[in-house]
C-alpha cells in the first residue's frame, strides 16, 4: 500500500507543478553562448531542434561556475555544453556506469557490434577531455553494482544530469541498488542543488516495467524513486513533448528518443538539508587508478 501510495503521490505533485516555456530572449546569454561553440560537432547541432537543448538548460538552472554531473553521458553530446557553460571556475563529471569494467566488457561490445567502430561510451567522454578547449571535464567510470550503489565524485556538485534515468534498472549497470544510488546522489548534491531528468514517456500503469523491452518509464514511478531518497520535485516542463507518440515505440537509436513524448522534470535538495549523512568523496582504489589514467592521458 505504502508504494501505490507513492506512486499516486507523485502522480498528483506532477500535475500540480506548473510548466513553463520559454520565449528566446528568455535563454541565458551564456547558454547561447555555448550552443555558439564551434567545438561542437555537425551531428550534434542537427540533434539541437529535437532536443531543445537551450530551453532544457533555461528550465535546469544551470549557470556559470556550477560543478555539474552528467550520468551515462554516451558520445558527449551535454558534455560539450555544460563545458562551455560552467568555465572557466566551474567542472564537468561524466559518470558511466557499467556492469564490469575493462576490456571483458570491450570483447562483448565487439562480439555485438562488430568492430564497434565508436568503443566504449566512455572512450568518447576520454576524447572530450583531451581538448583543451574542455579540459573542465574528467571522465569516471565504474561499476556500481560492485559499490552498493554509491556514486564516487571528489566533491559534492550543484547539479546532477540524467537524461537515461532507466538505464540504471538494466542489465548493462548490473541491476544495482537503485535506491541506494539515489541516496548516493543525494549526498554528492549540495543543499539547494538539482538534480534533473529526463526520460521517454511510457504506457498508463507501465512504471519501470518497460526499460529494458521499450527503455520507457512512467513519469510517477520516476519521480517516486528520486524523491523517497529525500530531493523534492521542484519543476516540471513540456517542452520535450510529443503528442503524437503513442508511447509503444521502442528507443533503439538516438533519433527515435529524440523525438518521443518525453518528460523533463527538476528536483532539488532542501537548501536546509543535513550533511551529517554525507560519505566522504575520496575515491577509493579504483576510482584513483581511473583518474591517475585520464591524467596521464592528458599529459601525453
Amino acid at each position: 500500500m505504502r508504494i501505490k501510495h507513492t506512486v499516486l503521490s507523485a502522480s498528483v505533485a506532477l500535475a500540480c507543478l506548473t510548466t513553463p516555456t520559454f520565449a528566446a530572449d528568455a535563454i541565458p546569454s551564456y547558454v547561447k553562448a555555448a550552443m555558439a561553440d564551434p567545438g561542437r560537432p555537425p551531428e550534434d547541432i542537427a540533434r539541437d531542434k529535437d532536443i531543445k537543448p537551450a530551453e532544457m538548460l533555461a528550465f535546469s538552472k544551470l549557470k556559470p561556475g556550477d560543478k555539474v554531473v552528467e550520468m551515462y553521458p554516451a558520445y558527449g553530446y551535454w558534455v560539450r555544453i555544460f563545458s562551455k557553460i560552467v568555465s572557466p571556475k566551474g567542472h564537468v563529471y561524466g559518470i558511466t556506469m557499467m556492469r564490469d569494467l575493462g576490456e571483458p566488457r570491450r570483447d562483448r561490445e565487439k562480439e555485438r557490434n562488430g568492430e564497434a567502430k565508436n568503443g566504449l561510451m566512455v572512450d568518447g567522454t576520454l576524447a572530450i577531455a583531451n581538448i583543451a578547449e574542455y579540459s573542465n571535464t574528467t571522465p569516471l567510470w565504474e561499476s556500481v553494482s560492485q559499490y552498493g550503489g554509491n556514486v564516487a565524485l571528489p566533491e559534492q556538485v550543484d547539479m546532477i544530469w540524467c537524461d537515461h534515468y532507466h538505464d540504471m534498472h538494466e542489465v548493462g549497470a548490473g541491476y544495482p541498488d537503485v535506491a541506494s544510488i539515489n541516496r548516493s546522489i543525494f549526498r554528492a548534491v549540495k543543499p539547494g542543488g538539482f538534480y534533473i531528468a529526463n526520460d521517454a514517456v511510457a504506457k498508463a500503469g507501465a512504471g519501470m516495467k518497460e526499460v529494458e523491452t521499450t527503455h520507457r518509464v512512467e513519469p510517477s514511478a520516476e519521480i517516486a524513486e528520486i524523491t523517497q531518497a529525500g530531493f523534492v520535485l521542484d519543476g516540471q516542463s513540456d517542452i520535450l513533448r510529443n503528442k503524437t507518440d503513442d508511447h509503444t515505440a521502442a528507443m533503439n537509436n538516438p533519433e527515435a528518443r529524440d523525438k518521443a513524448d518525453r518528460f523533463l522534470l527538476r528536483f532539488k535538495k532542501p537548501a536546509n538539508a543535513s550533511n551529517s549523512d554525507r560519505k566522504s568523496t575520496r575515491l577509493n582504489s579504483s576510482h584513483l587508478g581511473i583518474s591517475y589514467a585520464v591524467f596521464c592521458l592528458k599529459k601525453k
